[in-house]
């Protein structure tokens, strides 16, 4: 798998968990198309097959480059609170390991059940702030969390079928698309 169809994984763990192990950063300090080296993020996971014992963190990865301003990047990542650890995959890919707050441990088990609406009104705030937006922002996250007509009356034309007010405005997490596979490191990247 090439680093492109990486970034193309659709994982609920970008959207909803990299905010939580944020700290102070907003989306566009771990991600920019065009600004380096945030480019250079390939994408977040809420497992990863090589440690199968680290059930409540999130895997972040990066295409690696040798310039000082990545280097810099990564120094400022590795300073977060919730910074856990550091894996070169295949001397191509870096992975940063971070623990998610103890505090968030309830909205992690909704988060996995597909709950979002339930997450804590302070980690929807957390999500919102991290993406530069408030929770009236017709923005699909907002719309998730805050079970907004916008966003079900979108799913409805979208899907041409009838969405219950009380339902989740999204799937909930495929454990197989929120993992990242030993497989992937020996790929030519």
């Amino acid at each position: 798998m090439s680093i492109e169809e990486l970034k193309k994984i659709n994982c609920k763990s970008k959207t909803y968990l990299l905010p939580l192990i944020s700290g102070e950063y907003k989306f566009l300090d771990f991600n920019s198309i065009k600004k380096f080296p945030q480019r250079n993020f390939v994408n977040a996971f809420r497992y990863c097959e090589r440690f199968p014992e680290y059930k409540t963190h999130v895997f972040v990865f990066y295409e690696k480059s040798d310039k000082a301003p990545f280097n810099s990047l990564v120094i400022k990542l590795k300073n977060n609170v919730n910074y856990h650890s550091t894996i070169d995959i295949n001397n191509t890919l870096l992975c940063i390991i971070y623990t998610i707050p103890y505090t968030s441990f309830d909205t992690l088990q909704c988060f996995d059940e597909g709950r979002y609406s339930e997450f804590r009104e302070e980690e929807k705030q957390k999500i919102m702030k991290f993406y530069s937006v408030d929770s009236d922002t017709k923005f699909g996250p907002s719309g998730v969390l805050y079970k907004k007509a916008w966003k079900r009356e979108e799913l409805e034309k979208a899907f041409d079928v009838k969405i219950d007010i009380d339902a989740e405005l999204s799937e909930t997490p495929k454990i197989e698309k929120e993992t990242f596979y030993n497989k992937w490191r020996f790929c030519n990247y």
